[in-house]
């Protein structure tokens, strides 16, 4: 596994189902934000053998060529997730028809965490005061 590849974008959760929760109850309202970005990703390109010079005869008429190192850019990366922050925050707050500021509630607030108080310190960084 090459260095960063854990962050790529999977996510987890655990929830106790219950008809009287004691634990953690959280209101059917979300603030979502997705974007198709370049920050991580294995190159994989084809070919057609036609394409290629001088291509021996015992190649496959399509050829894959792929990597399987990614390459990743850990700054823009960082870039990209606070712009999608910030876009969850505003959209959460259109959805819950709210003029509030709520960073002020922490209880609203639930992160995908790409690495450990990676939304922590984006978060602060781009609502501190």
């Amino acid at each position: 596994m090459a260095s960063g590849e854990y962050t790529q974008g999977a996510g987890a959760i655990a929830l106790l189902i219950s008809s009287k929760p004691n634990l953690l109850k959280i209101e059917n309202v979300w603030g979502v934000a997705t974007d198709s970005v370049f920050d991580f990703f294995k190159p994989r390109r084809s070919f057609d053998k036609s394409d290629l010079k001088n291509a021996p005869d015992s190649y496959p008429n399509k050829i894959e060529v792929f990597s399987d190192e990614p390459v990743f850019d850990v700054q823009y990366s960082n870039e990209c997730f606070k712009a999608r922050i910030r876009e969850a925050y505003e959209h959460f707050k259109l959805e819950k028809n709210s003029h509030e500021d709520l960073t002020k509630d922490w209880r609203y607030l639930i992160f995908h965490l790409p690495y450990a108080f990676h939304g922590k310190r984006v978060f602060t960084e781009l609502f501190a005061i």
